[in-house]
C-alpha cells in the first residue's frame, strides 16, 4: 500500500470521532516523546480533543528538558487511571508489544486503537488503523508523513524523533528522510540538537537560552553568501551570566553551531567602551582578522579581537556589514 492510501485511510479514520487518547511507552525515548507530541499537534489543528498521558513515566529522562514548555500539556496519568469510555479512540505510537503498555495488555484497551510504529514484529492486534513500516527511520518521521504543520513545535518534534532513533543520522536513512528533514529545519533545531548531545550540560542549556535572546543581527546562509552571529552582552547583561558561565564558556558553545560561519561577541568593559571577540569557523581563512583588523583590533585567522568606543558600536552592524561582509566574495571550500 503506498502513502498516499495509507495517509487518505488515517485521515478517513480520524474524521470519525473527537476524542482521542495518547501515551508514552514504558521508558519513554525521545521518539516516544517526540511522534506523540507531534501527533497531538495533528489532531489539534484537525479541530480534535486530546490528551496525552505520562503513562508511569514519573521521571523523564534529561534530554527531555529541550521540550520543557510542551511536557506541561503531558497529564500525569497512566491508563488504567482514566475512565476509556471519555475517548473515542487509542492512538498507539511508537509501541510495538503489550509489555510497552505497562501493567496494561492491548486486549484490556476498551476503545479502538490506531497503531503507528516503526518496529519490526509490532503485535498489536485489533486495530482499526495500522501503519507499521520497519523500514522507517522512527514513528516521528511516519507522523510527518501522515501530515505536516509549518511550525517550529511540530518541526523540531519530527526533527529530534528521527535524529534521536537514527543515532544521529547514522542509521535507517533514506531519501525520503532527508526529504522531510529538509522540510523540518529551523532555527531552533539546531540549539535543540546541541542540548541533546551528552555533552551538552542543563547549565549549558539555560545559557544558551539566555544568550541567543542577546543576538542583534544574524546573517544567514538562506539569504548571505555566509553565515555571521552578533551577540552584544551589556554590563548589566555579563552580570545575570555570571552564575552559568563566563564569555569562554558562550563562545565554546557557539563553536558547536554547525549553521554558523563566524561568530562575534561583543562585550561591554566600561561605560564609552566595548570589546569584540571575533571566532571564524572557515578552515584557514582569515576572517576573523580581516574583522578585527577593521575595527582597529589584531589576530590570528580564527580568533581575534578588537576595542570599540560607544560611538563605533553604536555604528556596529553598518560597518560590518558595509565595510567587510558585503564586499567579500566568498568562496566557500
Amino acid at each position: 500500500m503506498n502513502i498516499k492510501t495509507i495517509k487518505q485511510e488515517f485521515w478517513e479514520t480520524i474524521e470519525k470521532y473527537d476524542r482521542f487518547l495518547l501515551c508514552l511507552h514504558k521508558n519513554a525515548d525521545m521518539d516516544s516523546l517526540c511522534s506523540n507530541l507531534a501527533m497531538r499537534d495533528l489532531l489539534l489543528k484537525a479541530g480534535k480533543t486530546v490528551t496525552l498521558l505520562a503513562g508511569e513515566n514519573n521521571n523523564f529522562p534529561e534530554s527531555f528538558a529541550i521540550f520543557a514548555t510542551d511536557l506541561r500539556f503531558i497529564s500525569n496519568h497512566s491508563i488504567p487511571e482514566i475512565d476509556q469510555n471519555d475517548y473515542d479512540y487509542f492512538v498507539m505510537l511508537d509501541i510495538a508489544s503489550e509489555s510497552r503498555l505497562y501493567d496494561v495488555s492491548s486486549s484490556q484497551i476498551v476503545i479502538p486503537k490506531i497503531v503507528i510504529d516503526h518496529h519490526a514484529g509490532n503485535n498489536i492486534s485489533g486495530a482499526e488503523f495500522s501503519f507499521i513500516d520497519p523500514s522507517r527511520s522512527s514513528t516521528a518521521e511516519m507522523v510527518a508523513e501522515l501530515g505536516f504543520i509549518d511550525s517550529d513545535e511540530f518541526k523540531s518534534s519530527i526533527y529530534m524523533g528521527i535524529y534521536s532513533d537514527t543515532i544521529d543520522f547514522q542509521y535507517n536513512m533514506s531519501g525520503k528522510v532527508f526529504e522531510i528533514l529538509q522540510k523540518t529545519f529551523t532555527k531552533k533545531i539546531n540549539r535543540m540538537v546541541l542540548h541533546f548531545e551528552k555533552s551538552f550540560t542543563v547549565n549549558d542549556f539555560k545559557l544558551l537560552q539566555t544568550v541567543i535572546e542577546k543576538e542583534k543581527f544574524v546573517y544567514n546562509r538562506e539569504s548571505h553568501k555566509i553565515s555571521l552571529v552578533v551577540v552584544c552582552l551589556s554590563a548589566v547583561d555579563i552580570a545575570l551570566l555570571a552564575p552559568f558561565a563566563d564569555t569562554g564558556k558562550i563562545i565554546s558553545i557557539y563553536e558547536k553551531r554547525s549553521d554558523i560561519d563566524i561568530f562575534i561577541l561583543v562585550i561591554q568593559q566600561g561605560e564609552d567602551l566595548w570589546r569584540l571577540r571575533i571566532r571564524s569557523y572557515v578552515g584557514d581563512r582569515e576572517y576573523a582578522k580581516e574583522i578585527a583588523e577593521e575595527f582597529g583590533g589584531t589576530g590570528h585567522a580564527q580568533s581575534a579581537g578588537a576595542t570599540l568606543s560607544q560611538e563605533k558600536m553604536n555604528r556596529l552592524r553598518f560597518d560590518l556589514y558595509f565595510k567587510w561582509y558585503n564586499k567579500k566574495d566568498f568562496k566557500l571550500v
